[in-house]
């Protein structure tokens, strides 16, 4: 997730959010 540092700007902050926590969900399950 690092590569969103690269982004123009944070238009979608709330969106990366929820994609993260999501994405962050799936980890620990499938851990």
């Amino acid at each position: 997730m690092a590569k969103l540092e690269g982004w123009p700007r944070p238009v979608k902050a709330k969106q990366i959010v929820q994609t993260t926590q999501s994405f962050n969900s799936i980890q620990a399950a499938a851990t």
